[in-house]
């Protein structure tokens, strides 16, 4: 690639870059991170710039250590959820020890809660809504639903991060590889203990 077709390309990336971080809010962490992928993917091959290739996989690989994080994050705000919420405290106390084994398995891939997968392996949440009545169920459903939305929020505060750094970068540097410096750190950065 010469020097004229990566100053395009550095362009459109700002522009795509750009674009996105404006969006963040609406679209979900792992479909914005799969999109970002999916657009380096397609300069790639236009452009032949093969400096493309590692930051589109360190995308890919973002959206496992966001899987990795939702599991970390899933079981403590589901109880600080349920800490809130007015019940019995010893169906309160067989809630979160049930809450101990929520993670990724049981959510779609836009992290929406399959509800009769848990239901089925956790047994006091099916005991406590046949004898209490589809009240708890409900309740329930809705700690774990809060928590997945605070969980969704710090991902994309995270992203956004990660976007202006990029397009910091990139518009300082006019360089591609600027992009792939900057995505590694920040995969780095997520890697060390999975901590945002």
């Amino acid at each position: 690639m010469n020097n004229n077709e990566e100053i395009i390309l550095v362009e459109e990336l700002i522009n795509i870059l750009g674009e996105i971080g404006k969006h963040i809010k609406k679209l979900h962490p792992r479909r914005a991170t799969l999109l970002l992928s999916s657009k380096l993917l397609s300069f790639i091959s236009y452009y032949r710039c093969y400096d493309l290739l590692v930051p589109t996989a360190l995308f890919r690989f973002l959206v496992y250590l966001f899987d990795r994080y939702f599991d970390q994050r899933i079981v403590t705000l589901s109880i600080e959820e349920l800490d809130k919420v007015s019940m019995p405290e010893e169906i309160k106390n067989m809630i979160k020890r049930e809450f101990q084994g929520l993670d990724f398995r049981y959510f779609d891939f836009d992290y929406v809660l399959l509800f009769n997968r848990l239901k089925k392996d956790m047994t006091t949440l099916s005991e406590i809504v046949k004898l209490f009545g589809e009240e708890f169920e409900k309740k329930v459903v809705e700690c774990i639903s809060r928590a997945v939305d605070r969980i969704l929020e710090e991902l994309r505060e995270f992203q956004l991060r990660i976007l202006q750094r990029a397009l910091e970068e990139i518009k300082n540097k006019k360089s591609v590889k600027a992009l792939e410096e900057t995505i590694l750190e920040c995969v780095k950065e997520i890697y060390v203990g999975v901590s945002i």
